[in-house]
C-alpha cells in the first residue's frame, strides 16, 4: 500500500493514520534515510506512531537502537532506547560525521513512524579549511610586517 512506504517518514507531515511510514511484522525491521553525502549531524527527532486509546501502538517502536552510518556502512554512532518514551524522542548528537541515519527495532514487531527529522550541516571541504588556514596565517604576517615598518 502506498500510503505506509518508508518515504512517508521524511514528508513534513507529522500525524495521520494512513501518512506514516509502516513495516510488514517481521524480526528487527528497520527504516533508514540516505542524506546523499557526508553531514555533521547536530539532531535527530523522531515523531513515534500514537493512536489515542491504544498503547500498544506507541510501545511498538520500543526497544529500538539509532545508528548513523558512514558511506561504507561503518557505525559512527549508536544510542538505545529500551524504555517507552513519549513522542517526539530528541536526540542531540555530538557532532558526528555520516551518511545514513537508522532506525531498527531490536525484536519482532512492526515499524511505524510518523516522521523523522535530521537536523545536519554539510562537512566543510577540505581545500576550504586549509585557504581559510592559510589566509588567516597570511594575515597574521602582514599584520606583523605592516607593524615592523
Amino acid at each position: 500500500m502506498d500510503h505506509f512506504r518508508a518515504y512517508k517518514a521524511i514528508d513534513n507531515i507529522i500525524a495521520g493514520e494512513t501518512n506514516m511510514s509502516h513495516t510488514s511484522y517481521e524480526l528487527c525491521p528497520w527504516w533508514e534515510v540516505d542524506l546523499i553525502d557526508d553531514y555533521i549531524i547536530d539532531e535527530i527527532v523522531i515523531w513515534n506512531r500514537i493512536y489515542p486509546g491504544d498503547d500498544t501502538v506507541e510501545n511498538r517502536l520500543f526497544p529500538f537502537t539509532l545508528y548513523i552510518l558512514e558511506n561504507d556502512r561503518s557505525v559512527a554512532w549508536s544510542e538505545s532506547i529500551t524504555q517507552f518514551q513519549n513522542t517526539p524522542l530528541v536526540f542531540s548528537i555530538p557532532d558526528v560525521v555520516g551518511q545514513h541515519v537508522r532506525i531498527q527495532l531490536d525484536s519482532q514487531e512492526w515499524l511505524n513512524l510518523y516522521e523523522v527529522q535530521v537536523f545536519a550541516q554539510p562537512v566543510p571541504e577540505p581545500c576550504t579549511m586549509l585557504l581559510l588556514g592559510t589566509g588567516l596565517a597570511g594575515l597574521g604576517l602582514y599584520r606583523k610586517k605592516k607593524g615592523k615598518v
